[in-house]
């Protein structure tokens, strides 16, 4: 309405567009839900009047028209959501899903019984028995009262990650409720990232709220402004985008002075240290994770070569290595062994220290492989993978040469003819290498057999050689620790130990890579956001950053709720219909808000574990036209987004890009929009960079003294 009103603003929309705005004002004033669903159902808008002023700004033509439908779709998802019904029919719903909710509650306390008695019966118990038991005790108030008198002080850090469980044991056992409080907590609720463990921010916030700042207190705060951590460029990018979406109403705390952090740590002034957004546009030759690997990776070469970090243990500032690095993501599951994999290609060690992929490592499932083959070498995959593998030694091109010699029938007869007919030399000495093997099988425990395979063919230095090679070699050892163990149990031999592994590849039982400890050592580090919690390193790259936020817990048929109870759907036999009640979508609204603001502390863990450099990456499509939509927020007054805005979050970038739009010169972030041609063009760059580095290496002359000393 204010842009209609200015002087090349749209005139001839104020009068129509002042109705829509008393419309909504006339909205909000109702105060009962019926009421409101009455005018809902009755809202219309008029049509806007023709603009025949050729001075006005097209802008804030197509600007004005593109809130008001903005509007208008908000208003329809509205009653769509909640609106749908009358009261008489919602409460219809409700008593429909009753029995059912009535049920489940039923068969929960029963199995909750029986399961009990099943772990009693046994002599075990789990974590969560402890606690309730432990709760149990503590409500019996002579026993309570003997643990206050005991405990003069009682201490709890990352008190923000408090579950309602443990505030009422610490409660229980405190003198809180005798008035003296000896009960010192610490913690920051802009880190309270553990909700899927039922934790309660609010219990933080409500301590925060009602304590007192002075000295003589009974219950006193101490806030913690200076942070001791990061380079100020860290701090202040920090500070400009949680100012911006850090709210109240969405991430349980509101970012202000009191919120926002101020340096504390001395670093020299140097250039580069400015916190970098880079936004990658999708292509269509490589697939979203492995561009953005690919940017990653790039970006990390070029940071190798150009940065310093200040190193504690010298007091020095020295040249960045792989180690100074880490990769954070918000889910390692399918990005760790793609970023591994790309990361490793460009010649950069990566260490995941995953609990998952072990089997599908390259240097194990190999080696799996050649197993299959020598229990039987009549299996085309394995041997195909086993051939063109340091095993065999063989070239796309030699295979592909082999199935033309021989076009019909398995690859495996292919082969064995090749190799006799055309006295191949590798395909012969492969052969006979198998047929050695294979006669041990039967007399050779698996552990030994897999040990004489590595090291007679020399592939444990092998994989040793390779990127990241100190956890492939332990990959390997622990694949022998595995066999040693399995053969200590009932069963024997080589089909036996394949059908186990089998076996566990199916159900997704996996071993996760070797534990070695690698984290020391030279190596990039990929790491879940969770992990990195507490920790701090000199370079993060914050990643995955257009990975779409999972609601999965919302989507489900019956969804339950700490406060507002269990919501179900309707279930009409007769008409064979059912729909979702006002309470399901009720619960399935708030739910989702309380995601949101999860993923808000989840992002402001992740930006601050940078002490020097920070990065952030993420993928999108069509990232002008993203960008764009949100022109019209750096005219807001307000600091913050609207809660509409950040409502609508559907990744990290939908809470970024707006706050980047409002981005001042002072403000120490580089926004970079990066397209698939650059990535893979850098890619290419490097590579003829490398052979450069190469040919000046075979170049050296040996005999020659370059430099004394």
């Amino acid at each position: 309405h204010e842009m209609c009103g200015e002087t090349d603003g749209p005139e001839a929309y104020e009068d129509i567009i002042g109705t829509d705005l008393n419309m909504i004002r006339s909205l909000r004033k109702e105060k009962s839900f019926q009421e409101l669903q009455e005018k809902l159902s009755g809202v219309s808008f008029g049509r806007l009047a023709v603009n025949r002023d050729k001075s006005v700004s097209e802008e804030k033509i197509a600007a004005v028209k593109a809130i008001r439908e903005q509007v208008k779709k908000e208003l329809s998802g509205l009653r769509e959501q909640f609106f749908y019904e009358t009261v008489t029919e919602l409460k219809e719903d409700i008593k429909q899903a009753e029995p059912f909710v009535k049920e489940l509650v039923r068969l929960t306390i029963a199995f909750g019984q029986e399961f009990e008695e099943k772990k009693r019966g046994a002599g075990v118990i789990d974590f969560g028995d402890m606690e309730q038991y432990a709760l149990r005790i503590l409500k019996k108030e002579e026993i309570a009262e003997e643990y206050r008198k005991k405990y003069e002080e009682i201490m709890s850090d990352e008190y923000q990650d408090s579950n309602l469980i443990q505030e009422t044991l610490l409660m229980q056992i405190s003198r809180m409720s005798h008035g003296e409080y000896n009960v010192f907590m610490v913690g920051d609720v802009k880190q309270s990232i553990y909700r899927f463990r039922l934790s309660r921010p609010e219990l933080f916030m409500e301590k925060y709220e009602t304590y007192e700042s002075e000295e003589t207190a009974r219950k006193r705060r101490i806030d913690l402004h200076k942070n001791f951590r990061s380079r100020g460029e860290v701090l202040n990018a920090v500070n400009f985008i949680f100012y911006q979406i850090m709210t109240k109403a969405l991430g349980k705390v509101e970012y202000d002075e009191k919120a926002a952090l101020y340096t504390g740590a001395e670093f020299e002034e140097k250039p580069g240290f400015d916190t970098e957004i880079l936004l990658i546009e999708e292509g269509e030759l490589l697939e979203a994770k492995e561009l953005e690997a690919r940017a990653v990776a790039g970006r990390i070469k070029e940071l190798l070569r150009t940065t310093e970090v200040f190193d504690k243990e010298s007091g020095q500032y020295r040249k960045a290595a792989f180690k100074d690095v880490v990769i954070l993501l918000r889910s390692l599951k399918g990005w760790t062994d793609v970023f591994a994999k790309v990361l490793n290609e460009e010649g950069i060690p990566t260490f995941c220290g995953t609990k998952e992929g072990y089997f599908q490592t390259r240097e194990i499932s190999l080696l799996i492989d050649y197993l299959k083959i020598l229990d039987n070498e009549k299996q085309d995959l394995p041997l195909t993978a086993v051939l063109s593998s340091w095993f065999g030694g063989m070239t796309n091109e030699e295979l592909a040469q082999i199935r033309c010699e021989y076009p019909e029938g398995p690859f495996y007869r292919a082969c064995m003819d090749y190799a006799n007919e055309k006295k191949d030399k590798k395909l012969c000495a492969f052969f006979e290498q198998i047929h050695r093997f294979r006669e041990l099988v039967p007399y050779t425990a698996i552990h030994e057999l897999l040990e004489r395979i590595v090291a007679e063919t020399g592939y444990r230095e092998y994989v040793y050689a390779m990127p990241g090679g100190v956890q492939r070699r332990a990959n390997l050892d622990m694949l022998i620790e595995k066999a040693k163990a399995y053969e200590s149990s009932s069963y024997k031999g080589l089909f036996h130990f394949l059908r186990y592994v089998e076996q566990l590849q199916k159900y997704q039982v996996d071993y996760g890579e070797a534990n070695i400890n690698d984290e020391m050592s030279d190596t990039v580090r990929l790491m879940s956001i969770h992990k990195s919690k507490g920790l701090e390193f000199p370079i993060v790259i914050v990643s995955g950053m257009g990975k779409k936020f999972n609601n999965q817990d919302i989507q489900k048929m019956v969804v339950i709720h700490q406060d507002l109870g269990i919501g179900a759907e309707a279930v009409y036999l007769k008409e064979r219909m059912q729909i979702p009640t006002f309470l399901k979508r009720m619960i399935q609204n708030e739910t989702r808000l309380e995601n949101l603001g999860e993923e808000l502390r989840v992002l402001y863990v992740a930006l601050t574990r940078a002490r020097e450099k920070l990065i952030v990456t993420g993928t999108l499509k069509n990232t002008e036209e993203k960008i764009n939509q949100f022109a019209r927020v750096k005219e807001q007054k307000e600091p913050a987004l609207p809660f509409g805005l950040l409502q609508k979050a559907a990744s990290y970038l939908d809470f970024l890009i707006p706050a980047l739009v409002r981005l001042e010169n002072e403000v120490p972030i580089q926004t970079e929009i990066l397209t698939e041609e650059e990535i893979l063009m850098e890619s290419v760059m490097e590579e003829e960079r490398q052979k450069v580095t190469r040919e000046d290496i075979i170049s050296i002359d040996p005999n020659h003294v370059y430099e004394e000393g």
